[in-house]
């Protein structure tokens, strides 16, 4: 019997059974592919324009990325993608 797949890579369609859930894997796509780059500021209401939905499922998705460490939140400074640490990257290839 095959293990079940992780679900960073199951389809979209798939798993997206929200709004919210919807917008976690559109906003994740968009920073896996490095159109949002590290590092960079996150505008809820850019994400709000570019997915077509409301500010509740964009703010939910965020909260997710954050819990998944996908983006940081900083309190009165903003959201920004998180950054690739190489110390990271090095312990993972240990492992």
């Amino acid at each position: 019997m095959s293990a079940p797949i992780p679900v960073i890579l199951q389809p979209e369609a798939e798993s997206a059974r929200s709004l919210s859930d919807r917008a976690y894997f559109a906003i994740r796509e968009l920073i896996v592919t490095l159109e949002l780059a590290p590092g960079a500021v996150v505008s809820e209401r850019e994400l709000m324009q570019r997915l077509e939905l409301g500010r509740t499922p964009v703010r939910e998705a965020l909260r997710d990325l954050a819990r998944d460490r996908l983006v940081e939140v900083f309190p009165r400074r903003g959201i920004f993608v998180s950054t690739v640490d190489v110390g990271d990257i090095a312990g993972l290839s240990e492992v």
